[in-house]
């Protein structure tokens, strides 16, 4: 799929997201992808201490000026307010009792901004960052929740309830102008809680964002959020736990298999650089004693290395804490928002064991001998050599362990089609035969490889069917598309032609179902309507039951029209013009896997395009 078509149905798949959400009872995730990559700025609301006030008397950050705050539990909520808060039950059994999303089901730690929605656009949030990284990936995101219940909407009626609708915008910090943007679309209730007394539960939290990147040059962000739902019955929403981070892999720690007081710890860190982005690599190894990483003012550099290693020397009660890597190039690795940074990794010592067993295993073949410590070893078997003791007064037992091996004998069959070689020791065999080799130990003691060659005539055509395209001609006419050229059509029926493309040793196979029939003039058609009358479904189950066998179109036989359905990788499966009569979910005969698939419709003459998914449930 080509990029336009992708950033078209990604547009387009919330509202579909959201009906299949309601039909088949999933969890929807609305953000955009990105990985849970390096963090560089999150803003919970605090209260996070069961100590903390129930209701934050502090402002939230970036709210618009023309909404009042509530700094009490006892004030009332009205459009235009918003709360920081611990619980989200503040509008009697219109809203539900919402947790935090910092803290599930706690209801004594953490603030979540909670707001009564007025009409017009409004801004909710903002932050400025200064020092990011052009051309970087990032993310900017929030977890949301429409805290209005159905059971209101249900008494309200749907049509009379207004839904928030938030957009995330990135400007440039300095100028003013803006980047890039992404829109919700109306953020719906939780359809999974029971009526009646849902206002009791708290609903799913959903995660929105941006994925984007800075132009060239450009350093400074100023990243929003805003609301422009209409006046009216709700508008009612919360909001928590917003984020800034870099999408990429990051580093991870390797936790040590055990923490000894007075012994050596080493840490790995695991950074996966397979992109190629960051070359020379520069390791900063942190520590902190909090682990707080909303802020790197708790944390000091330990050291920096070229390698993913760093070693603790004889761990002490002042080693106890947190502790970070940084992973830059050499360019980068002091900007602090241009770095990936793993997750911290807590470190606390313990009294281990004095007694350690140190082995070195060795391996002989029977006519070997080993010459070790001063010692001449012929057998199998375990032999204490040493004992060693540490600064702390621990022992260790040096053990070394000899394992005696015969002369190994190895066999092995191959089968090629005739016209390929097998090299053996550097030998090119097309021949079928027995071949062996012995390998020679200064010792004298062998190794033998067999090899049993077998030479096939290979007649299996190699080929890839890679798509099957259905069209429409008249009779009457020539056809040309698709790479197929043919004459013109003098009978009508359907005809199946093929074009193969060589690639490198197998064959590309495009298979054409032609349609050859008797084009009347255009009439008016008794459906008639504009280009949003047509309604694909949001799913199908093709279990032969006769119900919902088909992936089906409805009005799409009142336009011309092409159709296309893609798999979730972006590959095409099948085609179709102005001859659609439904999909049964298989590709080239065989069944597709229960997944969501994704279609492009354009209808014609007026040129609009319909973009979204739909499920596969067997």
């Amino acid at each position: 799929m080509n990029a336009r078509k992708l950033r078209m149905y990604r547009r387009a798949r919330t509202i579909f997201l959201f009906f299949l959400f309601l039909l088949l009872g999933v969890t929807v995730t609305f953000a955009q992808e990105c990985p849970d990559g390096t963090l560089l700025f999150r803003e919970d609301f605090g209260g996070n201490s069961p100590e903390d006030l129930p209701v934050s008397v502090n402002p939230s950050p970036g709210m618009s000026p023309s909404y009042q705050q509530i700094t009490s539990p006892n004030m009332g909520f009205s459009s235009g307010r918003y709360m920081l808060t611990k619980n989200g039950g503040k509008n009697g059994n219109q809203w539900y009792w919402q947790d935090d999303h910092t803290y599930p089901d706690d209801y004594e730690r953490g603030y979540l901004l909670l707001v009564d929605g007025s009409g017009g656009e409004h801004q909710f949030f903002e932050v400025v960052m200064d020092g990011l990284c052009s051309g970087v990936p990032m993310y900017f995101s929030a977890w949301v929740v429409n805290v209005h219940t159905v059971e209101h909407e249900r008494v309200w009626g749907l049509n009379r309830i207004i839904r928030p609708n938030l957009t995330f915008a990135i400007y440039d910090g300095e100028t003013g102008v803006l980047i890039d943007s992404y829109d919700t679309g109306p953020i719906h209730p939780d359809a999974s809680l029971p009526l009646g007394d849902d206002y009791k539960k708290s609903s799913k939290w959903n995660k929105y964002g941006i994925r984007f990147s800075l132009p060239e040059g450009t350093h400074s962000a100023r990243m929003k959020i805003v609301n422009h739902a209409s006046y009216g019955v709700g508008n009612d929403f919360a909001m928590d736990d917003i984020e800034v981070r870099i999408c990429n892999e990051k580093p991870e720690l390797t936790p040590p298999a055990e923490i000894c007081m007075n012994r050596d710890v080493k840490l790995h860190a695991y950074f996966d650089n397979t992109s190629g982005e960051t070359e020379n690599l520069r390791y900063r190894w942190l520590f902190s004693s909090t682990g707080e990483v909303k802020t790197n003012s708790d944390w000091r550099i330990l050291a920096d290395t070229e390698v993913p290693d760093y070693t603790i020397a004889a761990f002490t009660v002042a080693d106890n804490g947190y502790y970070r890597v940084a992973v830059a190039n050499e360019q980068n690795i002091d900007r602090e928002y241009c770095r990936g940074m793993s997750d911290p990794l807590l470190l606390q010592g313990e009294v281990c064991p004095c007694l350690e067993v140190l082995r070195d295993t060795v391996f002989l073949t029977s006519c070997d001998s080993l010459l070790y410590g001063g010692a001449v070893y012929r057998e199998s078997g375990s032999f204490p050599l040493d004992t060693l003791q540490t600064m702390a007064g621990c022992d260790s037992v040096n053990i070394l362990s000899v394992s005696l091996l015969h002369s190994v004998l190895t066999q092995f069959d191959i089968q090629l089609c005739e016209g390929d070689s097998y090299r053996f020791d550097d030998e090119d065999l097309n021949v079928s035969g027995v071949y062996s080799r012995k390998y020679r130990a200064r010792n004298g003691c062998d190794s033998v490889a067999v090899l049993n060659l077998q030479m096939n005539v290979c007649q299996e055509p190699c080929e890839d069917v890679e798509r099957i395209i259905y069209e429409n001609v008249c009779v009457g006419k020539a056809y040309d598309g698709y790479g197929f050229t043919l004459p013109i059509q003098e009978e009508t029926g359907d005809f199946t032609y093929r074009n193969e493309v060589r690639k490198g040793d197998c064959d590309s196979v495009t298979l054409l179902r032609l349609t050859v029939q008797n084009c009347e003039e255009e009439h008016a058609r008794p459906c008639g309507g504009g280009a949003g009358d047509i309604l694909p479904a949001i799913y199908f189950t093709p279990n032969g039951d006769g119900v919902h066998d088909r992936w089906q179109i409805e009005n799409i036989g009142c336009f011309d029209y092409e159709v296309h359905i893609f798999d979730r990788f972006g590959k095409e499966l099948c085609s179709w013009k102005n001859n659609f009569d439904g999909w049964d979910g298989t590709y080239l005969g065989k069944p597709m896997p229960s997944t969501d698939y994704w279609y492009w419709i354009k209808l014609l003459p007026h040129g609009k395009i319909h973009t979204g998914h739909f499920t596969l449930a067997r």
